[in-house]
């Protein structure tokens, strides 16, 4: 299992960074150390996306040899709208 853990650090973070900032948002009283929680479970949902879109070995996802691998462009797509929703919710429409 730790060989696991080890060989998907990244991921593993994210979880740990992720369970950190429910726990904050959960057991704290106050409204600051709260919107901390929200802020650090929001870096571990970018860094698990950033990971997880992460191929070793691979070029840039635009054009290869004439071909667009449009499967690629999820993980880009995802970041956009969480960018958003963040954005959105901080009261700064673009």
């Amino acid at each position: 299992m730790a060989s696991h853990l080890l060989s998907n650090l990244e991921e593993t973070v994210a979880v740990i960074l992720f369970g950190i900032g429910f726990t904050m948002l959960l057991l704290h009283r106050n409204l600051i150390k709260k919107i901390l929680g929200m802020n650090i479970m929001d870096t571990a949902v970018y860094l698990f996306l950033a990971a997880k879109g992460y191929i070793r070995g691979r070029m840039v996802p635009i054009v290869v040899d004439g071909i667009t691998d449009r499967a690629a462009y999820i993980w880009e797509v995802l970041q956009l709208l969480l960018v958003h929703f963040r954005m959105h919710h901080i009261g700064t429409d673009f």
